[in-house]
């Protein structure tokens, strides 16, 4: 891993995510997260329709994008569908 700040790819991702302390998300540190999220995910969103990766991961980062444009930042909100996706990339 180059720096876990800075994910590179989906592993590198889960690491970030289980490494921040998300208690109290405010709107710049959610921005940063989802950011990482949408860069190191995208990939699997331009997938076909019927991949099973892309039907896999699409509705949880569907989830994660709906709690960050309603600006959720609550324990169960953003936070947790961040932590879904954690799980998601851990079963995976």
């Amino acid at each position: 891993m180059k720096n876990i700040n800075q994910p590179e790819d989906k592993f590198e991702l889960r690491a970030y995510l289980e490494s921040l302390r998300l208690e109290g998300l405010d709107l710049n540190r959610a921005t940063e997260i989802v950011s990482h999220i949408r860069r190191v995910m995208a990939p699997y969103l331009k997938y076909p329709e019927d991949d099973e990766l892309r039907q896999y991961y699409e509705p949880v980062l569907k989830n994660i994008e709906k709690k960050f444009e309603q600006r959720d930042f609550s324990p169960g909100g953003l936070v947790s569908v961040i932590d879904d996706l954690v799980g998601y990339i851990q079963w995976q």
